[in-house]
């Protein structure tokens, strides 16, 4: 046991000076690519106690354009600024039955990146430009939305030309998806909350995701 021990304290000590030597030596410079991913959501509210949140995926991938500037000649730090056509999806379902609905709300969004060698962090902000949960939504009723996200990438491939990157991002919203749930849940007639319970907008959605996708980065 002693043994092995001593192996892994050798590998925690070895580790972070063999990362920074292949940062130093491969740091990146400004780069322009897109990027598309697929993702998977739920809401992240409690809904009535008549309903119940389900996982559901994207029909259509999101997808933009990611810029990304570095802020140091020596590491991999930089801001990545994206935009993008971005969907959030979840399902509610009746608590007890078969009866679901899938939302989706997809967004016009902007999004700004911290990311340190192969980890980010950052927020996004959305206009929404389209809205159902199998009849159309009118885009009046939602928000503008916010989103912190963290996430993790790393290079797949990698020439003088660019790289091939894999993502991974997980994300929760900041803000309500609707202007006014208490008045405007899709849902009020197809799943009425139960009569000993009120609904206010203390149940309006916000949507948790994880995404996982592919962007190709050309060196400018």
């Amino acid at each position: 046991m002693k043994k092995y021990l001593f192996y892994l304290v050798a590998l925690l000590m070895i580790l972070p000076a063999t990362l920074s030597s292949q940062i130093d030596e491969n740091t990146r410079g400004m780069e322009i690519g897109p990027f598309i991913s697929m993702k998977a959501g739920i809401n992240a509210v409690n809904p009535p106690n008549v309903r119940k949140n389900a996982i559901a995926f994207n029909g259509l991938p999101d997808f933009g354009l990611a810029f990304f500037v570095p802020l140091s000649q020596t590491n991999n730090i930089g801001v990545e600024f994206v935009g993008a056509y971005s969907t959030f999806t979840y399902s509610i379902d009746r608590a007890f039955g078969t009866l679901s609905y899938k939302h989706s709300f997809s967004y016009s969004t902007l999004a700004a990146n911290f990311n340190f060698d192969f980890l980010t962090a950052g927020f996004i902000f959305g206009l929404p430009i389209s809205a159902d949960f199998g009849p159309q939504l009118d885009v009046n009723l939602l928000n503008i939305i916010s989103e912190f996200h963290i996430g993790g990438s790393y290079p797949v491939m990698s020439d003088e030309t660019g790289s091939l990157v894999v993502f991974i991002t997980a994300g929760i919203m900041l803000t309500n998806i609707f202007n006014d749930f208490k008045k405007d849940d899709p849902l009020i007639n197809l799943m009425p909350v139960s009569t000993d319970q009120q609904l206010t907008n203390d149940y309006n959605p916000r949507a948790a995701s994880v995404s996982i996708g592919f962007k190709y980065m050309f060196n400018l």
